[in-house]
């Protein structure tokens, strides 16, 4: 399994918004400005098949039109879509607000199935499940665990420290994780938190995203080994 951080960032950073790309055709969220920094990073969008979303928040989720009007254009017509239960309502009514005059097309005459997060998915030889997280007031937030091999990888999205991400790092080997604040709160995790998680599941490699400049130099300060800063471009492979 080939990852690639697209970005890092929050809404409120100079990077780009924080989105995966996972063996050229997995998306993990398609925030603002995704569409551009995967070309510019050298990607060919009509090869990206399967988009998940955590949440509806849109640095994580408003580039879905671009994404739809590129494919239609193209020629490719065939996406799959997985999020949370107003995953249909939410793309229909960005894409009609980004192209009221043609947004019809994009969603009718591309071939998108829509795939509910707490279904079991599988994707060539990669299992995933969707997790339960504790995003402030947003009902439906979700992290994504991906799985080969005895090997995993969590995408916490964006959370506080919940029960859910502790359970999770007890059989991740990895864990891409919210660091936005320096002091976690009720709607992220912070570095505070990051250093406890570290020091008590020190089997895991943590990699930090979801965070600005001022975050990402007290982290590397943090000289935790198994904590790792991450950065538009970051990649690495598990096998």
């Amino acid at each position: 399994m080939k990852v690639e951080f697209i970005g890092s960032g929050s809404i409120f950073t100079s990077v780009n918004s924080a989105s995966y790309l996972i063996n050229d055709k997995i998306l993990v969220d398609v925030p603002n400005g995704c569409c551009k920094a995967l070309k510019k990073m050298g990607k060919d969008i009509i090869d990206i098949e399967y988009v998940f979303i955590t949440h509806f928040h849109g640095d994580h989720f408003f580039d879905i039109p671009f994404l739809l009007a590129e494919i239609y254009l193209r020629g490719s017509k065939k996406i799959t879509l997985i999020g949370g239960s107003e995953l249909k309502s939410k793309v229909e009514a960005i894409t009609k607000l980004c192209f009221p005059n043609s947004y019809n097309k994009y969603l009718n005459e591309i071939e998108i199935t829509y795939v509910d997060c707490n279904e079991k998915i599988s994707i060539d030889d990669l299992k995933i499940n969707s997790v339960k997280v504790e995003h402030g007031r947003i009902k439906e937030a979700y992290g994504y665990m991906f799985a080969i091999n005895n090997k995993s990888i969590f995408f916490t999205g964006d959370t506080c420290l919940c029960s859910n991400v502790e359970k999770l790092c007890n059989i991740s080997s990895y864990i891409i994780i919210d660091t936005t604040l320096e002091i976690g709160n009720k709607a992220h995790i912070g570095i505070n938190d990051i250093e406890y998680l570290a020091t008590k599941y020190n089997n895991v490699k943590f990699i930090t995203t979801h965070m600005g400049n001022d975050i990402k130099n007290l982290i590397e300060k943090l000289n935790l080994e198994n904590v790792i800063s991450g950065e538009d471009g970051f990649k690495f492979k598990v096998d």
